[in-house]
């Protein structure tokens, strides 16, 4: 319902459940190679427990990166870029780090780093908004898998994980997709060179357990399973104001739309949105709650949702709200708030 001015990741987007994978956006993938090099923004994020879009649940420490999104046209299906391999620079040193594509990020043309990649490239650096990045050749993906059977790297191996099993049985065929092994000679795009996928998609050879989903329900069902005890649990505990998160802050504009809770703001109201979580089915719409940041305090009325911001404790401020903590440029601050 809004426009937010910070591109952020979001940990643990949406698990998507598996679904038969469209030539079209296998094609997509397969246009590009590792000669085609992306200069983009990044930013970093925290799995929070959560799933990513490829389905597989990673930690923090694990070296594994979330493509820009428009690299995920359908998110109905679980991306064939899952699994492969990508080389990230860091333009003002050089700094290198090959990382596995786990997940993706929430924003066009910016680049999702999980806490161990970021680390590996960046250190403790909070400076770093650009990198150059392009997909892993065989070498290099090689490489990498060799340096995590070591034990000399955090990043997973694309076989650590198994991805979520698809709902759909009309299809007769299992798709193959392209070894990760291979990425500078993918296969052509005609139609013969693929077949109908049956009851998973891109799933690559699971040789460990680690980190994989549980079997015993369906992503669709856990995700839905998670969502209601997050949303009991804020239920329970919003009545009191003892009950303090801490989370990020960023800012949106209002642009004359209603919020998801059906009102018109302006940009000078104190308002905010809420992860989406937490906002739920809109239980919290009108609410007051106290803001602080930096020995400042301020009073906001929730009036959104927000599906971009970072963790689901973190919110989005209006921009008067946001300007009574900060400077706009700020782009993103540290706060704590509760329910009144």
């Amino acid at each position: 319902m809004y426009a937010s001015a910070a591109l952020l990741a979001l940990a643990g987007f949406a698990s998507v459940q598996a679904a038969p994978v469209s030539l079209a956006v296998v094609e997509a993938a397969l246009s590009n190679d590792n000669s085609t090099q992306y200069n983009q923004t990044v930013v970093d994020y925290h799995m929070n427990g959560n799933a990513g879009a490829c389905g597989w649940y990673s930690k923090d420490s694990d070296v594994v990166v979330g493509l820009p999104l428009e690299f995920y046209s359908d998110l109905g299906v679980v991306s064939p870029y899952c699994g492969d391999y990508v080389v990230v620079v860091d333009p003002r040193n050089n700094n290198t780090v090959t990382a596995l594509v786990a997940d993706a990020s929430t924003a066009n043309d910016t680049l999702s780093l999980s806490q161990g990649t970021w680390n590996a490239l960046n250190g403790t650096d909070s400076h770093l908004e650009l990198v150059n990045w392009r997909f892993a050749n065989e070498t290099e993906t090689e490489v990498a898998k060799e340096a995590h059977a070591s034990g000399s790297s955090s990043a997973p191996s694309s076989t650590s994980y198994a991805a979520p099993a698809s709902s759909s049985s009309a299809a007769a065929e299992q798709y193959q997709a392209p070894s990760s092994s291979s990425s500078s000679a993918r296969p052509t795009t005609t139609t013969e060179a693929y077949r109908e996928p049956s009851t998973t998609s891109y799933a690559p050879e699971t040789t460990t357990t680690s980190y994989k989903p549980k079997t015993t329900t369906t992503t669709t069902q856990k995700a839905a399973e998670t969502t209601a005890a997050v949303q009991q649990s804020y239920k329970e505990s919003s009545s009191s104001s003892s009950n303090s998160y801490s989370g990020s802050g960023t800012y949106f504009y209002q642009n004359g739309n209603a919020g998801n809770c059906g009102s018109v703001h302006s940009d000078s109201d104190y308002i905010i949105a809420l992860e989406s979580s937490m906002y739920g089915s809109g239980g919290h719409c009108g609410q007051s709650v106290t803001i602080s940041h930096g020995g400042k305090s301020i009073q906001a009325k929730v009036a959104d949702s927000c599906p971009s911001c970072v963790s689901s404790t973190s919110i989005d401020l209006s921009e008067g709200a946001f300007q009574a903590l900060a400077p706009l440029s700020a782009g993103m601050i540290d706060v704590t708030w509760h329910f009144n």
